[in-house]
């Protein structure tokens, strides 16, 4: 008789929170949704590289783990019948058909809680706080989701009296914070490779790994472009894209770099290495400057200003210039639709404006 799932992504925090529910003695299950990462996209193997080590390392430590393939039903039924549950964020909505998906195999099992590794603010636009209690909502598992890694400072409606261990597993973690490499060595998580050295390097050489590996297969156009980071229509020959992790910025400079009809680019180091880049014909002075206000946007939303490195469409340095961020609600309907990420990309002239 389980007592609680634990969800793994096979990420460095889903190996933390199975480590802490060790130590609580609860009875518990570990599960994978296998949402099809590991099938027919062009960045596969750089994915199992990072994401899934995790998984092996479970399997290698005689960890017990459950996989489940939920990508056909999430493909079909979220992406191809264009429904989107909010705000038309397919990252959210992504969240929230996980919790559901957990949620009935919570109660299959005959389970009472679900333990995940969310940690408050490391991807603002599913994890901030507001965010993962939506996401909640939208489920219907309000309550009886336990996130150990931010605990302290979310709400949860499980029963510490039943389950008093649960207590000595609470962290206040926000963001790509060191205390997550701290606390997998406490937990002898030396063996997974993000928890050696900083997390910025670890998915930067990911990134290159799989560019790497797609190269050696792969033919270059611009359908792949739109398996990884964030893309929006400026107008109906321009494009924007930006990586919102090391990992996607990494592997979309290299991308960049082969590109024949691409316009400026931009990088920041701190707080995290990001890039975006416009891409297209046409690209005139508003498209750059529209581009690198959104770019500041997902750097420091809340900031007056950022310091951003420009670089022309042959790579040459621009220098540094401070940006002011672009609200979210000005750029959101530039936002490419989600089915054209996952299909492939049309010829730029016959698009049509949002």
């Amino acid at each position: 008789m389980f007592s609680a799932i634990v969800l793994s992504s096979g990420g460095l925090d889903s190996l933390l929170v199975i480590k802490l529910m060790e130590k609580t003695q609860i009875p518990y299950k570990v599960v994978h949704f296998d949402m099809g990462l590991t099938h027919n996209k062009p960045i596969v193997a750089g994915l199992r590289i990072s994401k899934y080590f995790g998984l092996d390392y479970l399997v290698k430590n005689s960890i017990e783990i459950d996989k489940i393939e939920v990508a056909t039903e999430f493909y079909n039924n979220i992406i191809s019948a264009h429904h989107h549950v909010v705000l038309k964020n397919i990252c959210l909505d992504q969240k929230i058909f996980l919790l559901t998906k957990a949620h009935e195999y919570m109660l299959e099992l005959g389970a009472d809680f679900i333990v995940t590794g969310d940690v408050i603010d490391q991807r603002p636009l599913i994890q901030g706080k507001d965010n993962l209690l939506l996401s909640d909502r939208e489920a219907g598992v309000e309550g009886i989701v336990f996130r150990p890694l931010s605990a302290q400072s979310l709400p949860f409606g499980i029963d510490l009296e039943r389950y008093p261990q649960l207590k000595k597993i609470m962290y206040d973690f926000k963001g790509f914070t060191k205390e997550r490499e701290v606390l997998a060595k406490e937990l002898n998580l030396k063996e997974y490779p993000e928890s050696k050295n900083n997390i910025d390097d670890y998915e930067i050489n990911m990134g290159k790994k799989a560019f790497e590996v797609f190269e050696k297969d792969q033919v270059l156009n611009a359908a792949h472009i739109h398996r990884i980071g964030l893309h929006f229509r400026l107008s109906d020959t321009v494009r924007f894209v930006l990586g919102r992790t090391p990992f996607e910025s990494t592997y979309l400079n290299k991308f960049y770099d082969k590109l024949s009809l691409k316009g400026l680019s931009f990088k920041v180091q701190k707080p995290r290495f990001l890039f975006g880049f416009l891409y297209g014909k046409d690209i005139e002075k508003k498209h750059e400057q529209f581009a690198i206000e959104i770019f500041s946007h997902y750097i420091n939303p809340t900031a007056q200003e950022t310091a951003i490195q420009m670089y022309d469409h042959e790579g040459l340095p621009l220098g540094e210039k401070m940006i002011a961020p672009m609200d979210k609600e000005s750029f959101e309907p530039y936002i490419i639709h989600i089915n054209t990420i996952f299909c492939p990309l049309r010829n730029l002239d016959q698009e049509q404006s949002p």
